[in-house]
């Protein structure tokens, strides 16, 4: 006797295969969707700390070379007179780079994001080359400062970008002649 009617429905063991296997695909999936997305915020991090810090090394070595009579009092302060002859001070008292005029209130000048860590870890943020013109001084180099940079910005709990930047900056007006 034959049946006329045949079942052709999925049994409960394929329906459970079936779910397990899609459920699999689905969790790595997600999973590399989100470590994707960790990774485009670190990369977005990464950018506002190298277009903050660009700005800050950008703004110092642009001020730097049109000041003159240059002076460090340590690997952490700088000073110079600028085109107006203000007293320009650099400085990094603990992790944040600031910028005072005439002994005014120092204004920060990177972002409270960026830990500049240099006096954590003793690499001198100023290091000045050549010293301040004087008559018959015998100098015969023309002063610069190596600026360096070295930290991190802390973007959450789990994304950390490290950077570590440096330039140099020499005084435009030629003193050379007069020193000698």
């Amino acid at each position: 006797m034959k049946r006329a009617y045949q079942n052709r429905a999925f049994t409960l063991v394929e329906l459970l295969v079936s779910v397990g296997i899609f459920s699999l695909v689905m969790l790595m999936a997600v999973s590399s969707l989100l470590s994707l997305v960790d990774v485009d915020r670190k990369a977005q991090s990464m950018k506002s700390v190298m277009n903050n810090l660009n700005f800050a090394m950008e703004s110092m070595s642009r001020e730097i070379k049109t000041g003159q009579f240059f002076e460090s009092v340590d690997n952490y302060t700088f000073t110079y007179d600028d085109r107006q002859g203000r007293k320009v001070t650099y400085s990094l008292p603990e992790h944040q780079i600031l910028r005072s005029i005439d002994g005014g209130f120092p204004v920060p000048l990177t972002a409270s994001e960026v830990v500049v860590e240099n006096r954590d870890l003793g690499i001198p943020l100023f290091s000045l080359v050549g010293e301040n013109c004087k008559q018959g001084s015998g100098d015969v180099q023309q002063p610069y400062v190596l600026i360096r940079i070295k930290g991190n910005m802390k973007f959450s709990e789990k994304i950390k970008s490290s950077f570590s930047v440096q330039t140099t900056a020499s005084q435009r007006i030629f003193d050379l002649p007069t020193c000698i």
